[in-house]
């Protein structure tokens, strides 16, 4: 990884990566942080109208922010505190992905 940039387009381009990869680390952190207090409010703002959620084992599989609402609603019902840890996020931002 280079240590300087060429031009402003560069220095933007890679200081916009940095701030998306911090506010996807930040997201995953308050992620957990709602799960575990089972702050419905939260968990459902973390969602866009159109997310699509789907857990490892495929038991919590839901599409858009309102489902996945119910789901949480559900599924915390019968789930008492939680204690997620967050580490060791890696995040790879492909900076030739035109979606980016």
């Amino acid at each position: 990884m280079k240590l300087y940039a060429n031009n402003m387009e560069e220095i933007l381009a890679r200081l916009d990566r940095l701030e998306s990869k911090e506010a996807i680390r930040e997201l995953v952190s308050s992620y957990a942080a709602a799960c575990d207090t089972h702050d419905i409010k939260r968990l459902k703002n973390l969602f866009t109208r159109k997310a699509e959620f789907d857990s490892p084992n495929g038991s919590m599989k839901c599409i858009g922010r309102d489902n996945i609402e119910e789901m949480f609603i559900e599924v915390l019902k019968s789930r008492g505190p939680g204690f997620h840890w967050t580490h060791d996020v890696s995040i790879k931002i492909d900076k030739n992905d035109s979606d980016l």
